[in-house]
């Protein structure tokens, strides 16, 4: 069979399965685990690199419900990130987690970060602050203005 129609038809094949689910995740695992005979590992892997993508900092909902922080994410691993799982309603305690070493763990979601609570966002804006060096300003110059770092979207 020509590679273009594979590719069509690994991208229709993903299409019909993720068009009413909320997330592409279930319909890639699926794909990846059935139908990697059929289309190939290297066309499943691309289409998965081109729809994924869990940067540094996305806000997640795993499958057992709690909320968690994409703490890294590599090429090899975007489905299964390694991730900080806030552990009770303060967010302060957390735990690190290598999803790829979780079976039983995934990430169900992406969270709209506007709904979230702002004090999720106060470690990172600490940490932010003194992240870049300010020049000293010189006698008698006026300061500009200082502007906090925007949450994350």
């Amino acid at each position: 069979m020509h590679p273009q129609a594979l590719i069509l038809g690994a991208v229709r094949e993903f299409q019909n399965r993720s068009a009413s689910a909320p997330s592409p995740v279930p319909a890639l695992a699926y794909m990846n685990k059935h139908l990697r005979p059929v289309f190939g590992q290297e066309i499943i892997g691309h289409l998965a690199i081109s729809v994924l993508a869990y940067p540094a900092g996305t806000h997640v909902q795993l499958s057992d419900g709690r909320v968690a922080r994409v703490f890294r994410s590599e090429e090899a691993m975007r489905v299964s990130p390694i991730v900080e799982v806030f552990q009770d309603s303060s967010l302060r305690q957390k735990e690190t987690i290598d999803l790829s070493k979780q079976k039983n763990l995934s990430i169900v979601r992406v969270l709209d970060t506007s709904r979230l609570p702002a004090r999720m966002f106060e470690t990172a804006k600490r940490s932010l602050k003194g992240a870049i060096p300010r020049p000293e300003p010189s006698p008698g110059a006026v300061p500009p203005a200082v502007t906090e770092p925007e949450a994350p979207p």
